[in-house]
């Protein structure tokens, strides 16, 4: 039990922000650093969602990283316009808590990427929430 214990407390101080300074965790921060070592672009990707949306399908994106993360991350493999590609974007979805009870759905301010309870953007993130809340506002249906 100690050495879970100890794993699980190394781990979350290599993904956790240094002590509240908004600072980008270790990890993140290195594959941030170096896109193109962990990231593999692939100039299909954007095809691929563009018809998944033609032909009727919807495309989102759940993340259990921050908006700031999530939208360096996306940013490389498909440019800074790659939320149209969404039909939906979640991020800090604490997985598997998601596919459970969930947290309660709050919205990102994509200009300074602070949770807030009402939507101030054009461009709709969410924070939180859980799987059925994305059903419902994708309009899917499934079991």
């Amino acid at each position: 039990r100690e050495l879970m214990e100890d794993v699980k407390s190394a781990w979350d101080a290599i993904l956790s922000t240094s002590s509240g300074t908004g600072e980008m965790p270790l990890m993140k921060k290195a594959v941030v650093e170096n896109l193109a070592r962990f990231i593999k672009k692939d100039d299909r990707l954007p095809l691929m969602l563009q018809r998944i949306k033609q032909n009727g399908g919807k495309t989102f994106l759940v993340t259990n990283s921050d908006w700031r993360y999530a939208n360096i991350i996306m940013t490389f493999p498909l440019g800074t316009s790659w939320m149209t590609f969404f039909d939906l974007v979640l991020v800090d979805a604490k997985k598997p808590l998601f596919f459970s009870t969930g947290t309660d759905l709050k919205f990102v301010d994509t200009r300074t990427g602070s949770v807030v309870d009402t939507q101030k953007d054009d461009v709709v993130v969410y924070s939180g929430g859980d799987h059925s809340t994305v059903t419902r506002l994708l309009g899917a249906r499934g079991s």
